[in-house]
């Protein structure tokens, strides 16, 4: 979907864009038209705009957002296909077999996202510390960071401490903690810095909820370690990184689990997630090469 496609832009300054707008005079912020096209000033002054990539804009208040594609200068595009290969009318909003792509803008005050202490306490099964002992909590390696708002655009103000390591991968921008010995984690995704996201999209398009969880069809997401696509199934994302035929099924695969296509409750999620293969050696290989594969998951 287009949705997984979008991302905020970085907003451009007034200065880097002045010889390609300085004959535009300022207005309210919004829809704004010169020679070369329109674009969205989005403060009073229109000194800043978008840019870049796609954007849901409401530009006339009612509720209800069209999504467009600003080029590098701020220009939307218009009655064609944009450079990622999706359709625009001439209004240069997003269409689908001819239909405009809307989502409702209203909003609510967000009354149900939870604390951050709730959110550590679904996510762990167990209650934080004291909030006065709030800083960090060493079993599940969390600190909340006094120095953010607990929710800001999808990003929580809990910072995950050990996020480099065996549990966590780095993938399509983010990282993913997938598994835990010792605790009852389900899937969920950080930003660059390390801080847990929640009640928004990932970078590469998967549904996190308001507790950080991904989730996937509304069923939230547990890794499961014996649950695996391996090099002879259908569902490996890319076959050249190894040639089938030359290796035994038992000798591929991702984890801890050999030897199997896929369990029936499983789902493919990640298409490129970090596996290994054990290069003809079977189990007692130590010849370990880092490849893409699928990664398999349980629905609670």
């Amino acid at each position: 979907m287009l949705k997984k496609r979008l991302k905020m832009t970085a907003v451009l300054s007034a200065a880097l864009m002045m010889s390609v707008m300085a004959a535009v005079p300022a207005f309210a912020a919004g829809w704004q038209k010169n020679n070369t096209g329109w674009w969205y000033g989005t403060n009073a002054d229109n000194s800043t705009w978008y840019a870049n990539g796609w954007q849901w804009v409401d530009g006339n208040g009612d509720g209800v957002a069209e999504c467009y594609y600003f080029d590098g200068n701020g220009y939307i595009a218009t009655n064609g296909t944009t450079p990622d290969g999706y359709q625009v009318n001439s209004d240069g909003q997003w269409i689908q077999n001819g239909v405009v792509q809307t989502k409702s803008t209203v909003t609510t005050a967000n009354t149900s996202r939870p604390s951050s202490k709730e959110i550590v306490a679904y996510l762990y099964r167990g209650d934080l510390q004291d909030s006065s002992k709030m800083s960090l909590d060493e079993l599940c390696n969390v600190l909340v960071d006094s120095s953010k708002p607990e929710w800001n655009n999808g990003v929580t103000n809990l910072k995950m401490i050990d996020a480099v390591g065996s549990r966590w991968t780095r993938t399509h921008g983010g990282w993913y903690f997938l598994a835990y010995d010792n605790v009852d984690v389900e899937a969920i995704a950080l930003n660059d810095e390390g801080y847990l996201l929640a009640d928004t999209t990932t970078p590469d398009g998967y549904y996190v909820n308001k507790h950080g969880v991904l989730e996937i069809g509304g069923r939230e997401v547990a890794h499961s370690e014996e649950c695996l696509y391996v090099a002879t199934s259908i569902n490996v994302p890319d076959k050249n990184h190894v040639d089938p035929n030359q290796y035994r099924y038992q000798d591929i695969g991702i984890g801890h689990s050999w030897g199997m296509t896929s369990y029936s409750f499983g789902n493919l999620v990640y298409n490129h997630f970090h596996g290994y293969d054990k290069e003809k050696g079977g189990l007692d290989s130590r010849i370990d090469s880092w490849n893409d594969f699928g990664v398999c998951v349980l629905f609670k």
